[in-house]
């Protein structure tokens, strides 16, 4: 592909617009990295000294006339077919996940090479770095950056980066998915033997690349190592960093040797779906995914030698390369497992937008009032925070040092629970806490007082003040019920539990074989609430359903994740928790092992590999994007049809039977399309201002033209 080159192009001053005349003004600006900005970064250039500085007439600033030629408009540039991956990029300092959300290495439609740099940073709360290196340079020489950049954007837009080469800086022009060349002169002082070389991003940006980089004398060798990022340390096998892609542009990465390679997509059925060749080189290629539909598939790769690797992939039509971020909906991690290290990457690519961790109280707090926070939570935590999603923690159960190991009930036990509850959130910037997981379970609590309500209160309620006392304005869950359990929720208000939360949370798992009376069971937990004058909150942070052997089919799992979070959000729940979001087994025969939305690693794939159950909540999590409640349709007995609207009028419903089948219509002014679970399409045309279907127990999501 063509590289355009910005800054020579700018040197015509007929040519410039507003935007450009200022960026290239920034390019001989001095610029001081204060404490403020560098010291908050794990990469960061180095403080300007004035010895440092570079000269006005390192480049010259060309006189702008009086009325500037117009630039016409580009036409919009098409997002190439690219994938990111795993590995180590040699030769450059990289931030980590907990920095930015991903700053990896991509394969596919390189400005060099076969490889590029991808930064993708959803949230930068403040400019932080992505990538940089120190060089060796000559004193009083004249050097020029260049590099080329894009971005994952068919129009031309604002890039909130800037490249730091020594005291100068620059900001990136407005760029699309075409690459462009930016240049960057630079003298080095006198004394000057080496020079920091950042590339900062200052605020949200997605899919930013970068490419072709160069920092050479005129006439000079270039000194930057690894300058087209070409030298990537990668295992052997697919390398994508995660496995729901955006069809339009879907690629594998894969490292499985040089020259020839083949791969065939199949579907559910095991039928193949389509099948592609290409050429790789020795490290990092791309295999496109050309002529796969949206869908979910198993596709196996097989290299030169013979060597193959499957891995499990979710292809969605979605207008962007990621599915939007939605807190209504997340998912329970074990964090402190090894199995759980990416769950946080993994859940983000679905969409989901809270993270749930369960922490124990004797692992926290080993001797009375020594505090040890893990490491791994601490870790799930700040990568949560790069891409945005609320994080909430479960304060634990028991501790050896108080009440003989059972639950809190002496004076001294229960001022111990609250400095532990406040410990927790003064340490990790949570979003929300639970008190106490399940109290009314009797395993779960030791038997201790038979898991009454009476009993919890008080440790609600410590819990409450404590850390209400350090963090006012987080969201303290109670109740946190096994079963939504009215008789209990009863006692607890009466000895005024709803004094002491802000939200209500229960884990209705008795509707597991019976999933749609889940709204009633909300509507009974609301109507209880408000008859003691309290409307609280709902949230649901506990509920999935087993892919163990002889319980639900990969398939119907599938299928309860629309049932149930769109139950849940249409009856008004706040918050939904899928339990949990990686199998804790690979023992397909294990109960509370199977209820992951992803297996745990396979041999030879980098990412979590997703069942059809995380496809199909990434393809509803992409369809209610931006979108609120409108309740129940009244479309008749046995059916469940729940809308949800935008605020610009743009509407999706979600919609099944409970039992057999119902032939339903829809008023509509134009087509409506209706997705299956499994990403399957179909195009209804209206008759007479409606779309007439038949309706399952299989969910369907439609979308399009509703009217009314």
């Amino acid at each position: 592909m063509s590289i355009k080159t910005w800054f020579a192009e700018s040197a015509n001053p007929r040519a410039w617009s507003v935007r450009t005349r200022a960026i290239v003004a920034s390019i001989t600006a001095i610029v001081v990295v204060g404490a403020g900005v560098g010291t908050a970064f794990a990469l960061q250039p180095a403080e300007p000294t004035a010895t440092s500085s570079p000269s006005a007439t390192r480049s010259a600033t060309p006189t702008p006339t009086p009325t500037p030629t117009p630039t016409p408009t580009p036409e919009p540039a098409m997002i190439p077919r690219t994938a990111t991956a795993v590995g180590a990029v040699n030769g450059w300092n990289v931030a980590d996940r907990t920095q930015l959300a991903g700053v990896l290495p991509q394969v596919g439609d390189a400005a060099d090479g076969q490889i590029a740099l991808s930064i993708d940073a959803p949230v930068v709360p403040e400019p932080r770095a992505a990538f940089g290196t120190t060089v060796p340079v000559q004193p009083n020489t004249k050097y020029t950056f260049t590099g080329a950049f894009r971005v994952a954007q068919e129009e031309l837009t604002d890039v909130p980066a800037t490249m730091h080469v020594g005291t100068s800086t620059m900001a990136l022009p407005e760029l699309n998915a075409e690459w462009v060349q930016v240049d960057l002169p630079y003298e080095t002082a006198a004394g000057e033997t080496s020079v920091d070389l950042w590339f900062f991003v200052d605020a949200a940006v997605r899919g930013l690349d970068a490419d072709a980089l160069s920092f050479a004398p005129e006439g000079g060798e270039n000194v930057l190592p690894n300058p087209s990022f070409e030298d990537v340390a990668a295992d052997w096998g697919i390398r994508n960093d995660v496995l729901i892609l955006q069809q339009q542009t879907a690629a594998l990465a894969v490292n499985l040797g040089p020259g020839p390679a083949t791969w065939v997509a199949s579907g559910l059925d095991g039928g193949e779906a389509a099948k592609g060749a290409g050429e790789l080189g020795p490290g990092l290629s791309a295999l496109p995914l050309d002529g796969l539909a949206q869908g979910y598939y198993n596709v196996k790769v097989t290299g030169a030698d013979g060597r193959s690797v499957t891995a499990p992939v979710g292809l969605i039509d979605m207008p962007t390369a990621h599915v939007p971020m939605d807190v209504r909906v997340g998912a329970h991690i074990h964090a402190q497992k090894d199995f759980n290290a990416e769950g946080t990457i993994a859940a983000g690519a679905l969409g989901m937008g809270l993270l749930r961790v369960g922490d124990s109280w004797q692992a926290t707090e080993p001797s009375p009032g020594q505090y040890a926070f893990s490491e791994n939570f601490t870790r799930a935590f700040a990568e949560a925070d790069t891409r945005g999603m609320q994080k909430l923690m479960i304060t634990g159960r028991t501790n050896t040092a108080y009440d003989g190991n059972m639950p809190p009930s002496s004076p001294g036990a229960l001022d111990a629970y609250g400095r532990y509850a406040a410990a927790l959130v003064q340490n990790f910037d949570l979003d929300a806490v639970e008190v106490f997981n399940e109290f009314n379970i009797k395993s779960f609590n030791k038997g201790f007082c038979n898991g009454d309500a009476r009993c919890y209160a008080p440790i609600l309620n410590v819990a409450h003040d404590a850390i209400k006392s350090v963090r006012p304005d987080l969201t303290v869950i109670g109740g946190v019920t096994g079963n939504y359990d009215g008789p209990w929720y009863e006692v607890l208000w009466q000895n005024g539990g709803h004094e002491n939360l802000d939200a209500m949370s229960f884990h209705p798992y008795q509707v597991y074989f019976d999933a749609d009376s889940l709204g009633p069971v909300v509507r009974s937990a609301r109507n209880l609430a408000e008859s003691y004058g309290e409307t609280k909150p709902i949230w649901l942070t506990e509920l999935g359903w087993t892919t163990k052997n002889g319980d639900v089919s990969y398939a119907e799992q599938a299928n309860m994740v629309i049932r149930a979070e769109a139950t849940a959000l249409g009856s008004g729940v706040e918050r939904y928790v899928w339990y949990d979001l990686v199998n804790d087994e690979n023992d397909r025969s294990k109960h509370e092992g199977n209820f992951g939305q992803f297996w745990q690693r396979w041999d030879g794939v980098a990412a979590l590999p997703p069942k059809p159950s995380a496809f199909t909540q990434a393809l509803m999590l992409n369809a209610l994007a931006g979108k609120e409640t409108q309740g129940l349709e009244a479309l008749g007995d046995g059916v469940s049809s729940y809308p949800f609207t935008a605020a610009g009028g743009e509407s999706v419903r979600f919609a099944w039977t409970h039992g057999g089948t119902r032939d339903v219509q829809y008023p509509a002014d134009g087509p409506i399309t209706v997705t299956s679970p499994n990403g399957a399409v179909t195009v209804l045309q209206p008759e007479a201002g409606k779309v007439s279907l038949t309706l399952s127990t299989t969910p369907v999501i439609l979308t399009g033209a509703f009217a009314g």
